[in-house]
């Protein structure tokens, strides 16, 4: 079974409010989301950890408005950014 394209699953997530899809692209970037937060707070865990959280909270609310010109991974970490930014 050929596994799904990040589009795939985020067409599922919205157009079938399928949470299992948003579960595949979770486990799929959130070690790279962790990273990247760790490092934008210096290495601060509990505020990356609730950085990442919040940004996979947004990102499965307004996953409609992905629109597949960047990655998903590129849409995800600016999603992180901003609320770092925000934060």
């Amino acid at each position: 079974m050929q596994t799904p394209s990040d589009i795939e699953l985020v067409r599922r997530t919205v157009d079938g409010n399928d949470r299992r899809a948003f579960g595949l692209l979770v486990e799929r970037h959130q070690s790279a989301l962790r990273k990247f937060l760790l490092g934008l707070t210096l290495g601060n865990r509990q505020l990356s950890d609730d950085l990442a959280q919040d940004t996979l909270l947004r990102a499965y609310t307004h996953a409609s408005q992905y629109r597949g010109s960047a990655s998903f991974r590129t849409w995800l970490l600016r999603i992180a950014y901003n609320g770092f930014y925000d934060y």
